[in-house]
Parts: structure tokens; C-alpha cells; sequence
């Protein structure tokens, strides 16, 4: 199921577990490859920024996940770009749906 999630499109991967294809903002024809369990679950991305300085950070601070913060001011620490936050918005929704449906079914809340 894609989705648009702010205001790119976000699609799993068929049968890749915590992959995702992201609509990039600038090049909405070519979507960026997102892993969200890559590097301990704090996820990886094709796209310059995360290879850029979204790595480096991890690589520095690997036991912390610094998010991105806001497109008008994103975090210089983060350990997330625009894709990976995304995909992280998505997948914890999916998450939360299921649990919701397993745990709550009927209850109303």
C-alpha cells in the first residue's frame, strides 16, 4: 500500500521487510531506496544528504538517533533525512494499525 506521507509518496518494497521507495521533492520520478533496519534500525538512504551527513553522524554518535527536525530547519546532528523520516512515519503507523486491530478490536478506543 503507498501513501502519501507529508508530501511525497511512500511505498514498501514487496517482501523486503523495512525497505521503502520515497518520492524524492526535488526528482519525483526518481524515488530514493530507504532501509529502515539498516544500521541497527536507525536506517539508510540512497540519497546525498543521508550519505552526506546523516552517516557521518551515525557513525560518530551510533548509540544515540538524532531525527531531522523541520524541513525549514533541519537538525545539522541528524541521523535521519527527509526519506528516512518518511518511511519511519509510515512503517510506525502500519505498526500501530495492526497492534491496534490485534489488541483493541471492538473496544471503540
Amino acid at each position: 500500500m503507498s501513501q502519501n506521507v507529508g508530501t511525497v509518496q511512500v511505498r514498501p518494497v514487496i517482501g523486503e521487510l523495512g525497505r521503502f521507495y520515497v518520492e524524492s521533492w526535488e526528482r519525483p520520478n526518481q524515488p530514493h531506496m530507504v532501509d529502515l533496519l539498516a544500521h541497527q534500525g536507525q536506517g539508510c538512504c540512497s540519497c546525498t544528504d543521508w550519505q552526506t551527513r546523516c552517516r557521518p553522524n551515525q557513525k560518530e554518535n551510533p548509540m544515540a538517533f538524532i531525527p531531522y527536525g523541520t524541513a525549514k530547519a533541519p537538525n545539522p546532528e541528524r541521523h535521519a533525512c527527509r526519506h528516512v523520516t518518511a518511511a519511519r512515519s509510515l512503517f510506525l503507523k502500519e505498526i500501530l494499525i495492526g497492534l491496534a486491530k490485534q489488541h483493541r478490536a471492538g473496544d471503540g478506543t
